[in-house]
């Protein structure tokens, strides 16, 4: 049964089968850095999609991607931590017709990137983090997208023994980016009774400061 709407609903199985696999390795190049690189594929049985109309989700088709995965950490000093990651995917459902076999929301590029420097006792400590979503398919034949989003986060205070106090400036940069997007149809008062497709999104959370006062023990 629908929850939004009581009506019956096909059934079907609560739980999908899939199949994935990964290769890769890891390597120390320098002293302090790690470094891993990874191949990886997943297959899906079936696909959730979210429909608009519905506000919900629905299984779809059996589906498959293949992806490339870098992470790296690297500590020059023992106060000082850098990190970065990013991953590339390719997603497609298996049953689809190519070219319009895009999987919808299916992310292609996702990388993270930080430094951070921690004291060893006291002091002051900061951090900088980037997130960056790349775009992404909205439809099956890939001809309408989802923007990229940017994301910069800072951190900054102090830390004295057990006591510390700082401040988090998220969204730095106040980006007014999506935070997920969808497209199907809608309709405004004087649009087709049909609705009117066109994309969908909530905004990323302006840019805010937070406090924080910490005492450990």
């Amino acid at each position: 049964m629908d929850p939004a709407t009581g009506e019956a609903v096909e059934p079907v199985d609560p739980l999908a089968r899939s199949r994935g696999a990964e290769v890769g390795f890891l390597a120390m190049p320098a002293a302090g850095w790690h470094t891993t690189l990874a191949v990886w594929g997943v297959e899906l049985e079936s696909e959730l999609l979210f429909v608009g109309d519905a506000g919900t989700t629905e299984p779809s088709d059996a589906s498959g991607r293949i992806g490339l995965t870098w992470a790296n950490f690297w500590r020059p000093l023992p106060q000082l931590r850098v990190d970065l990651d990013a991953s590339f995917a390719r997603a497609r459902f298996h049953e689809l017709t190519a070219g319009e076999d895009r999987i919808p929301g299916a992310l292609e590029r996702v990388i993270t990137a930080g430094i951070a420097w921690e004291p060893l006792a006291s002091g002051p400590h900061a951090a900088l983090r980037i997130r960056h979503f790349g775009e992404y398919p909205l439809t099956e034949d890939g001809s309408v997208r989802a923007p990229a989003t940017s994301l910069l986060d800072l951190n900054i205070g102090w830390t004295r023994g057990p006591f510390r106090i700082s401040a988090s400036v998220l969204n730095r940069l106040d980006a007014r980016d999506a935070d997920i997007a969808y497209f199907y149809a809608s309709r405004l008062p004087g649009e087709p009774l049909g609705g009117v497709e066109d994309m969908h999104f909530p905004p990323v959370e302006p840019r805010q400061i937070r406090l924080t006062l910490s005492w450990g023990y």
